[in-house]
């Protein structure tokens, strides 16, 4: 299934064909353990059952505001116990019970320790663990058990690097050791919990086609893991696939596989 601003689609692995479900923009969707796919839409959360093409609103119950200030979902994220948390633009995390259909919003401030201090986050993933990782535009991520709060900052301080860009999340994905990888608007992040360590790996990416040699930094939007162990990155300048092997050993390399 592919979410995409001109409607949702289903791609059939065998054949390559896509297939058109609905004209109404999409930007997320999770398949639930059921079969039933949930969908982030611009109007709230949709579901489509398994065994049916309709497609229905379920979120919000109440009427949108005509100006449009709600409820335009941007990312979510399913955690064990089949709750969604679900990112509305410009507005709260919400955690919707899929089993009552009752919505709360997570509340926010900056300002008081252990609650979520961004709004509008761009970014939902739950780990192996059901901890929720929240990536925001500048405060890097944030996490929380899956069931509530409170919420924990976790921020790249090197004063060697942009805190700026290096604290915009765009992706989020777990690793097989223990660590996760993080696509931000300033290159790749390997992130250690167990050490609270950031490791950047912008000077992978120095030899791109076409750029007589300068190092570029791609902005990672989305991370895949392949067959062999590598890391598939769809950045703003295509796709990369990415050893993280070898960037373990001292040395990194990164291919530029399709513009």
């Amino acid at each position: 299934w592919v979410a995409a601003i001109h409607g949702l689609y289903r791609i059939d692995g065998a054949s390559g064909r896509a297939e058109r479900h609905s004209v109404a923009g999409a930007s997320a969707l999770v398949l639930d353990a059921g079969g039933d796919l949930w969908i982030g839409t611009p109007n709230g959360l949709r579901r489509k059952p398994r065994d049916s093409d309709a497609i229905q609103p379920v979120w919000p119950q109440f009427p949108l505001p005509a100006d449009g200030s709600c409820c335009d979902v941007v990312a979510m994220a399913m955690a064990a116990d089949g709750a969604i948390w679900l990112s509305v633009r410009h507005g709260n995390v919400w955690r919707y019970d899929s089993a009552s259909g009752d919505a709360i919003p997570v509340p926010t401030s900056p300002w008081i320790d252990g609650m979520l201090a961004e709004v509008g986050i761009p970014r939902l993933m739950v780990d192996r663990s059901n901890l929720l990782w929240l990536g925001g535009y500048a405060r890097g991520v944030s996490t929380t058990p899956a069931d509530g709060t409170p919420f924990r900052a976790v921020f790249d301080m090197d004063p060697l690097r942009d805190p700026l860009t290096g604290n915009f999340i765009r992706a989020i994905f777990e690793g097989d050791r223990g660590e996760y990888w993080l696509g931000t608007l300033g290159g790749l992040r390997r992130y250690e919990p167990l050490r609270d360590h950031f490791e950047a790996f912008d000077g992978a990416f120095a030899s791109v086609p076409g750029r007589e040699g300068r190092v570029v930094t791609p902005i990672v939007n989305a991370i895949a893991r392949g067959a062999d162990g590598a890391l598939w990155l769809a950045t703003h300048l295509g796709l990369y696939r990415f050893d993280p092997e070898t960037a373990e050993g001292g040395g990194c390399e990164a291919q530029l596989c399709a513009m």
